[in-house]
């Protein structure tokens, strides 16, 4: 359903944010803005470290399945690691 909504867009905003879910287990959620936001992943990361490196990947995966050329921009928190991802994005 939503690949035809990525596929209508001329350009969307992506948003992701690590959370606990109710078993404290961790994971992480990602929003897209077409411009009327979705949930379009969660993800479970389980014993994995949110390390800059880590994060920067699951970003850039999600990024190539949207379609590069579509994501305009990205919001994530102002956590070192995230800071940290976006230089190692660019």
């Amino acid at each position: 359903m939503f690949y035809s909504i990525l596929a209508a867009a001329n350009s969307v905003g992506l948003m992701v944010d690590g959370w606990s879910n109710i078993r404290n287990e961790s994971v992480l959620n990602f929003v897209v803005t077409t411009p009327n936001p979705f949930l379009f992943k969660i993800m479970a990361t389980g014993m994995e470290s949110h390390t800059a490196a880590y994060m920067a990947k699951t970003l850039g995966d999600v990024i190539r399945k949207i379609g590069p050329q579509k994501v305009f921009g990205i919001v994530t928190n102002n956590a070192a690691n995230m800071k940290a991802a976006w230089a190692l994005i660019k």
